[in-house]
């Protein structure tokens, strides 16, 4: 679980389960961002009252591990 502050001071809590993500906590007055649940593909989770999109994207491949 990790949380993100909008600029503006709203706030998100996110967290990360069994390879799925969700929006757990909010401080927007609607809570769609909450709706969704735990999302592993598909439409991105949107809280348009933080800012905040989190979007899903192809598996990616490592190039490279340095260190």
């Amino acid at each position: 679980e990790f949380t993100v502050t909008s600029v503006s001071g709203g706030t998100n809590l996110i967290t990360i389960r069994n390879g799925a993500i969700a929006v757990t906590e909010a401080s927007c007055p609607d809570h769609y961002c909450m709706k969704r649940g735990f999302c592993d593909s598909g439409t991105d989770i949107v809280c348009l009252p933080n800012r905040l999109v989190i979007r899903f994207t192809a598996e990616q491949e490592i190039d490279a591990i340095i260190g």
